[in-house]
Parts: structure tokens; sequence; C-alpha cells
């Protein structure tokens, strides 16, 4: 799994956030992101964004974390490879850029598509993105789940993060072990989602989004797959020479997509 960026989100019902704690739990991800680190609070530090940024395609500080666009803030992790032409498309609808970066198509993108924003994404990503306006908190991670997202409500507070140790460095303790994962370790190898080594901290499923809305004492959630892989009853049966063929279309198709982001990134 390739390591870029890393971010913390966090909120309360009724507790302020201590921001220097907060920030604490996000540098434990510096690792993730040498290059820039900032956060940001709102609602009375009710809510927080915290983000580690590696820079990758708009290296000048308008790609910095989180990211604003009207009332819409994002912290994000991965990349989005059809960016160009998203982008392309949300400018053709009236949306006005301010940087080169793939994060900023997920503001303009959720502001006009709303929830179905997975829909268009294909690239690696996990992403939180807080709508002061609403002040619910919408998280994606990617159709395959090859960026990480970790969750947990406790009392309370709501908090999601790259790393689960950005998690317990928050809540200045460790969870206790789940058992059963030592047992699921044995047989797979790994500790399938939605589960962790720990208990009561989550990993969203890959292919969903979770929306979250603290209010009246309580966190709520609500978690909708968006995608899953369904194999074909009877598959088609392809040769050698089309399978390579097959193969040789996507790169072509890939080609221009890395290309414009090569170009937006030395701009």
């Amino acid at each position: 799994m390739t390591i870029v960026c890393g971010f913390i989100v966090v909120a309360s019902t009724d507790r302020v956030i201590d921001r220097q704690t907060f920030n604490i739990a996000r540098d434990t991800m510096f690792h993730r992101g040498p290059d820039a680190g900032d956060s940001q609070f709102f609602d009375q530090d009710h809510v927080a964004l915290g983000h580690r940024r590696l820079s990758i395609i708009d290296l000048t500080e308008a790609g910095n974390q989180p990211m604003q666009q009207e009332s819409l803030w994002v912290v994000f992790n991965g990349e989005i490879y059809n960016f160009p032409a998203l982008r392309k498309e949300l400018v053709r609808l009236g949306c006005h850029f301010r940087s080169h970066s793939d994060t900023e198509v997920l503001l303009h993108g959720y502001r006009v598509w709303g929830k179905q924003l997975c829909d268009h994404l294909e690239g690696m990503f996990a992403f939180a993105i807080y709508d002061q306006a609403t002040g619910k908190i919408f998280l994606a991670r990617d159709h395959v789940g090859q960026k990480p997202l970790y969750y947990v409500i406790s009392n309370g507070i709501f908090v999601a993060a790259s790393e689960i140790k950005a998690i317990h460095s928050f809540f200045g303790e460790r969870f206790a072990l789940r058992r059963e994962s030592i047992l699921d370790f044995l047989i797979f190898d790994y500790v399938p989602d939605p589960n962790t080594w720990y208990r009561d901290i989550f990993s969203l499923m890959p292919g969903s989004f979770l929306e979250v809305d603290c209010v009246d004492g309580v966190c709520r959630s609500t978690e909708t797959i968006y995608w899953s892989y369904r194999p074909p009853v009877e598959p088609d049966r392809v040769t050698e020479e089309d399978a390579l063929s097959l193969i040789d279309q996507e790169i072509r198709r890939s080609a221009p997509i890395f290309s414009a982001r090569e170009e937006m990134r030395t701009k």
C-alpha cells in the first residue's frame, strides 16, 4: 500500500476538543505527510479536521489541506486518477478552481453531485468532507479499499483517521484488543473489514461511504455501499490475443489521464 498523506477528523456532541491533543494525534502520522501539516476547528471547537501532506501533484501551498470551498472543507488521502477529466466537466458546470490539485475536485464534485460523488471517481482514496452549513460529515473509501480509513464512536465522540495510532493518541489510551481478530488473522492472514485488531474501532468497508451527524448528545452514522464487485454468472470467453488487446486499450485510455496529471503537477 502506497503511503500518501494522512488525516484525522473529530466531532463531539458536548466535549470541547483540546487543540494540542488533536494536533499531537495528527502528527503521529508525520511520516505520511512531512511536507505540510495543518488543522481547522469549527463549531466552537466541537469539530476538527487535521491533515499531514505529502505534496505530489500541486506542489504549492494552494494544495494544502484542510481545503475549503464555500461551506465545505475536505481532508484527503490518495490520488484521483481521472481528476483532469472531472475538472474539465466541473468547469463546464460553472465551478472555479484555485489550485491544480485533485483534492479540489472532491470539493466541487461533492457540491455538484452530492452523495453520488464516488460514482464519478477513479483512483485510490479515503476522504472526509465537513459541511459547516449542515454540521454533517461525509467520509468515503475507494472501491477496493486501497486507502485505509478507521473510525470509532465513543461517548458522544466520533473520530476517524488514516491510522489507528492517531485514534489511540487522541483518546490518550489504547482500546481493548478484539480477541476474535487473532483467529481471523490465523485463518486469513489479515483482519477482514470492518473489524480491526481493536474492539470498537472499525474500518470503513471498501466501496462505501459514511454519513455522520453529531447532535443532541448523540453521534449518528449511516454507512452506504456505493460499489461492489459482482462477477458475471457466465464470464466471457476471451483468447490470449483478446486479453492483450483489452489490456492495451486500458493502458492507452489511462495515458492521457497521467500525462494531464503530470502537466498540472509541473505548473
